[in-house]
């Protein structure tokens, strides 16, 4: 079953947190009057709504309706996030699966400089799904536990933090399934060119911090050179020399919109020796990071 959310007004957060129970423990009855959505970091979570059970585990989440009765149904040791919000524009979406995919697929995004305003775009996202990239399980538990501390320190405008922070998973969700979906319907496209254009993704998704050799072949379970080998044969790069171009068109970036110190630039991209971080990019742009910044400003 997905939902659909119209974007437009930001949902209104009520109460964030998580709950860590090491013994044993089932939900009590309850009708809400809010959605509940929570993210299972560890543990098992045994739950009902309206007659459909739910077993979740580390990397599920599940997004209670209100007005639906829900009630555990087992005990159980969990660690999960929660958060209690209200909105009127999430709904049910009652498609078959393959007019819901054409509706994915076919689905317009936001983009900037548009005439229409964000009320004419809607997200889509599974009420229950396991996440099985561990990237996107972390991104989704670092908003979730921002969230939480502002909920719990009342920081300024903390109800606006913890509702952005809301949307940014709905739309991270939204993402993870709609790739998803694509790398099932790809079967057409070589396993090879496909674990290269995976190998990519998770490279550019990973340009601000250090990626190692080892961490590629924990994500990937492919030898490494033989992964090398595949991004040279249809990016025209190795992975070193990729995460570099990266790295430098990042900086650039940077240089190019920031007023920043040029010893900070390295380290936002994921370079921490300065020396090092100098050489590459003047091997890769022609110039050093301080003479692209002031040519850049001089423009």
């Amino acid at each position: 079953m997905f939902l659909r959310y119209q974007l437009g007004d930001m949902p209104i957060v009520n109460f964030t947190g998580r709950v860590k129970y090491k013994k044993p423990w089932e939900h009590f009855e309850r009708v809400s009057s809010e959605y509940i959505m929570f993210l299972v970091v560890g543990g098992d979570m045994y739950i009902e709504e309206e007659k459909k059970f739910y077993h979740l585990k580390e990397g599920d989440y599940l997004i209670l309706e209100p007005g639906k009765r829900h009630i555990g149904y087992k005990a159980a040791t969990c660690d999960y996030f929660f958060i209690h919000f209200e909105t009127n524009r999430m709904e049910s979406v009652q498609e078959e699966d393959k007019d819901l995919d054409y509706i994915l697929f076919n689905n317009k995004s936001v983009i900037f400089h548009d005439e229409k305003s964000f009320s004419d775009y809607h997200i889509y996202f599974p009420k229950h799904c396991n996440i099985k990239d561990s990237n996107i399980f972390y991104r989704l538990k670092l908003n979730f536990k921002a969230a939480v501390d502002n909920y719990y320190n009342s920081e300024d405008d903390y109800p606006i933090v913890c509702s952005t922070r809301l949307i940014e998973m709905l739309v991270i969700m939204y993402r993870y399934i709609l790739n998803e979906k694509k790398i099932h319907y790809s079967k057409n496209i070589s396993k090879t060119f496909f674990t290269a254009q995976e190998l990519k993704k998770y490279l550019d998704s990973n340009t601000y911090r250090t990626v190692t050799k080892n961490d590629i072949i924990e994500k990937f379970e492919l030898n490494y050179d033989y992964l090398n080998r595949l991004l040279k044969k249809y990016y025209g790069s190795s992975i070193q020399q990729y995460i570099q171009l990266k790295k430098i068109e990042k900086a650039k970036e940077i240089l190019l919109n920031n007023d920043i110190k040029i010893s900070v630039v390295g380290y936002l991209v994921g370079i921490d020796n300065p020396y090092y971080f100098s050489k590459l990019f003047k091997k890769h742009v022609g110039m050093s990071p301080l003479e692209f910044y002031k040519e850049a400003r001089l423009e």
